[in-house]
């Protein structure tokens, strides 16, 4: 199988203190990995290292077969930052113009927007379920709405591999359904290889394939495909006194 993420025995701190240590992590092409731990144990922080915003202290990261100093086919990532819909709500531009702009920032030599990229910006507003808000102004579309708009935003450089820091933060349950149903498109249907952090755990055991938990500066790697074994892999970090919540969404 095609490696997209390895990490070897990588260790990461902040000042004196660390955060993980020698954390290995193996991301196969048309994995679904969810990741969830609990509050400051390094989820973040471990997806900007996969994304080159951060270095490891010690260990090994490669990207596609290539070691991530190495690496330059960044319009291969997609990300969804944890904090993509903390923008000023008054900018007055159209979800249309924020699609292109970002299309037009993934062009090397020139900037002119041709009806194929007419097209692919239809295209992944359709993916969304979107393309009737494509006038609207970004301000104007709920926080559930504009959550998408930032993952449309993300695939129209038609990335191979995506990641998604938190993107269920602060949107309401139906706003949910839509956005695991769009997820599982695009992995089952598009191939697309995705990580998404959250702290929906009993949703996301029941949607992805793999699950990494995090805590104690270290991380656990389990197959989701032995559902009884889960309760216990998830106590490893949390503790006795966590409640998995089960959720029923529509397939």
């Amino acid at each position: 199988m095609i490696k997209i993420v390895e990490l070897k025995d990588v260790t990461f701190g902040y000042d004196e203190q660390m955060v993980l240590e020698k954390v290995s992590l193996e991301v196969y092409q048309g994995d679904y990995l969810g990741i969830i731990g609990p509050n400051g144990s390094a989820k973040s922080t471990l997806l900007k290292l996969i994304l080159g915003i951060e270095k490891p202290l010690k260990g090994t990261i490669r990207l596609f077969g290539e070691e991530i100093d190495k690496f330059k086919q960044w319009n291969k990532i997609g990300y969804v930052s944890q904090k993509s819909n903390s923008f000023n709500k008054s900018f007055p531009a159209t979800v249309e113009e924020i699609i292109k702009a970002n299309l037009i920032a993934t062009k090397r030599n020139q900037k002119k927007i041709y009806q194929s990229d007419r097209e692919l910006v239809d295209w992944v507003l359709e993916v969304v379920k979107m393309q009737d808000y494509k006038k609207r102004l970004i301000g104007n579309l709920s926080g559930g709405q504009q959550q998408r708009i930032f993952i449309a935003k993300a695939l129209v450089s038609k990335p191979e591999f995506l990641i998604l820091d938190e993107p269920t933060v602060g949107i309401d349950m139906a706003s949910k359904e839509i956005f695991y149903d769009i997820i599982g498109n695009l992995n089952q249907k598009w191939g697309m290889t995705i990580i998404l952090v959250s702290h929906d755990i009993g949703v996301i055991t029941e949607k992805v394939n793999r699950i990494a938990c995090m805590g104690n500066q270290t991380l656990y790697i389990h197959d989701n495909d032995k559902k009884r074994d889960m309760d216990q892999f998830i106590k490893k970090v949390y503790g006795q006194k966590i409640k998995k919540i089960h959720h029923h969404y529509h397939e």
